[in-house]
């Protein structure tokens, strides 16, 4: 939730929160409230997401990369040529050839209702997040990629509780 809720707070917050964590002090607590009169309503509203779901990464062999992490004890979920998707429990790992176009690394936030999908893309747009299209795919889930303030890619997907045969 510290994630989703970042999205949310001001830069200057961002900024003093990142540093407490950097030096060991994740309870912001102790920040005096004459830093934080910038109108920042950082907790105004979070978004309902349901867990952290996977991390994509890049790899020049996507069936030798697949091989490798299930040898530690990942399931293979699906592959293609240029893509597989993994998982361990309710966490995924989505491996990414270079020559695949769709995405490139970036985390996952996982909803289980596909209409929060819709609600969080409209409000990101409207806070001014770089947010792209929302995508239904073609096993049923449904996502939207954007970028962090630092450049970093996210995820927001709609994953169905029954997708791959078990309860999550």
């Amino acid at each position: 939730m510290v994630l989703a809720n970042m999205l949310y707070l001001s830069q200057a917050t961002k900024a003093i929160w990142l540093h407490g964590l950097t030096r060991g002090q994740a309870d912001c607590s102790k920040i005096s409230e004459d830093l934080l009169k910038d109108g920042d309503q950082a907790l105004e509203k979070t978004m309902q997401m349901k867990r952290l779901g996977h991390v994509a990464v890049c790899v020049e062999d996507v069936a030798k990369a697949a091989e490798f992490y299930q040898n530690l004890g990942m399931k293979l979920v699906w592959q293609d040529a240029d893509w597989a998707y993994l998982k361990a429990g309710n966490d995924g790992l989505a491996l990414m050839s270079p020559e695949y176009d769709q995405a490139g690394p970036h985390f996952g936030f996982v909803f289980s209702d596909r209409t929060e999908i819709d609600t969080a893309y409209e409000k990101l747009k409207a806070d001014g997040v770089k947010v792209g299209k929302i995508h239904d795919h073609r096993d049923g889930t449904a996502s939207f990629y954007g970028r962090d303030p630092f450049g970093n890619w996210f995820e927001y997907l709609y994953e169905p509780d029954d997708l791959f045969g078990e309860k999550q």
